[in-house]
């Protein structure tokens, strides 16, 4: 009987786990989507400069501190495809590796010219800087640097853009591994926003996040 409650116990505390791990994820997904909400009403004749201001500022930072600023996301399938930010963005991702991320950190939350911000939501760790009026920025994203894989923070996804519908993918709540040559080494490369550094196979990156049409806009 001892051990009957004792497994109930048990089962009861994973429950109770992983319902405030799906509560606190969903409200910090709903501050998200809010947010984007907001910032997708804003003109592209607005949006676009701050984007881009925002980057420079940060390449221009990093190369004053020796930091590899690595884009990612919509931003190097932007530079990549079109050699600037997409137009219809609305935000800027980048990677860093882990010491250059809490190196940069530091950088970032002393500077006077934008807001900075940071989350530590169970799993899912970042910072980042934006323009206070607007609340466009930039986040940047942790990644871990292992001598056989390259593994990335943890970050929450969602369907479709996650302003349309907000639903978490939960299969994406943990830290993706890439094989290390897909990354490294990387290629330092001058683009219109200061000096950025490309991961190995770009092309590869894209196919897998945005599949194998990626180079036709949407």
């Amino acid at each position: 009987m001892k051990t009957i409650y004792i497994i109930l116990i048990i089962v009861a505390v994973i429950i109770s786990i992983y319902g405030i791990i799906y509560l606190s994820t969903k409200y910090a997904a709903n501050v998200e989507i809010k947010r984007l909400n907001r910032i997708k009403k804003i003109d592209e004749k607005i949006r676009y400069p701050i984007l881009e201001d925002l980057l420079k500022f940060a390449s221009e930072k990093a190369e004053e501190n020796n930091i590899k600023l690595i884009p990612s996301f919509g931003t190097l399938l932007g530079l990549v495809r079109e050699k600037e930010i997409i137009r219809h963005d609305y935000d800027i991702d980048l990677f860093l590796y882990e010491e250059d991320w809490f190196k940069f950190k530091k950088i970032m939350k002393e500077n006077n010219r934008y807001k900075y911000k940071e989350i530590n939501h169970l799993w899912h760790h970042k910072y980042g800087i934006y323009d206070e009026k607007t609340e466009l920025g930039i986040d940047f994203e942790r990644i871990y640097n292992s001598n056989k894989e390259i593994k990335l923070d943890v970050f929450l996804s969602f369907t479709g853009s996650g302003v349309r519908d907000g639903e978490i993918i939960w299969k994406e709540a943990f830290r993706k591994k890439f094989k290390k040559d897909i990354f490294e080494p990387l290629e330092k490369k001058d683009t219109k926003y200061g000096s950025l550094y490309f991961p190995n196979k770009s092309e590869e990156l894209m196919e897998i996040w945005y599949g194998k049409d990626w180079r036709t806009p949407r």
